[in-house]
């Protein structure tokens, strides 16, 4: 099946099978492959995705007729009214994520994101389950990184700061990962609004020196503003706070011009 898609996309693009297959099998082979008459090594397809400019990720899409498997957009949907504060529509997408397919880790931490939003307490299941799974985590994958970063705020603050250490480790395998650190400064900036609420002064610094390491170029302008906050709010709570409030008026222009809601109602609830 996957040769047929193969097919369509090359000669969509006017590629040619030597072009297409370079590197990778001989022209009969490629034919036998593009019949569906035989299967290609995965490392194999990848260098065939990697000749036709496409990612895994965006194959998959093309060959589910452009548009993503019921538990994908389901999930997509839920973390998109979750991150825009949408949650009318987080309660009506969560009712609907069971029946379409999203699996039982995944379900439990999106309903403890939604007992946190609304402040009731987390069900004691959910916690353990999700819970659970991180402390007998061996090996941490992306997904796990991305996991970790929406309930960070809900699992308890020793065992969040526990995970944490064991997340950042995985950085160096993912050191030169496209977006590795876009998801690093996300997992810290979720951890970091904690640990400033629980007064944790030198945890604070030591994790604000690691998000400045994750937040440099252009692309990552928005993730540097939250950094730049949080370096604000740190000096406000533990330095000078005259220069800490000055500090964070300058962050909240910038933010007010970027339409960065989140952190302006940070900055107006600190400086009440």
């Amino acid at each position: 099946m996957y040769g047929t898609i193969i097919k369509q996309i090359r000669e969509d693009k006017e590629l040619t099978l030597a072009a297409t297959y370079f590197g990778v099998c001989s022209k009969t082979n490629a034919i036998a492959f593009e019949q569906g008459k035989r299967m290609l090594a995965a490392d194999k397809f990848v260098q065939v995705l990697d000749n036709l400019l496409i990612s895994l990720e965006e194959f998959n899409w093309i060959a589910a007729n452009y548009q993503s498997s019921a538990p994908i957009l389901q999930e997509y949907l839920l973390k998109k009214s979750w991150n825009t504060g949408q949650l009318a529509k987080f309660e009506q997408h969560l009712q609907l994520s069971r029946q379409k397919g999203l699996n039982d880790l995944k379900l439990a931490s999106f309903r403890l994101l939604h007992a946190y939003a609304v402040k009731k307490p987390s069900d004691p299941d959910d916690l353990a389950l999700v819970s659970r799974y991180f402390a007998e985590l061996s090996l941490w994958t992306l997904a796990d990184l991305k996991l970790f970063a929406n309930v960070s705020c809900v699992l308890p603050f020793s065992l969040m700061i526990s995970l944490l250490y064991e997340a950042l480790k995985a950085k160096q395998r993912y050191q030169n990962y496209p977006g590795s650190d876009a998801l690093f400064a996300t997992l810290l900036i979720n951890c970091l609004e904690r640990t400033f609420a629980s007064s944790k002064q030198e945890l604070s610094s030591n994790l604000l020196k690691q998000l400045a390491k994750f937040t440099q170029g252009q692309e990552l302008a928005g993730y540097r503003l939250y950094e730049r906050y949080y370096q604000a709010l740190f000096e406000y709570q533990y330095g000078n706070k005259l220069t800490g409030r000055q500090m964070l008026s300058k962050v909240l222009q910038i933010a007010e011009f970027l339409e960065e809601k989140r952190i302006v109602e940070l900055i107006i609830e600190k400086l009440k």
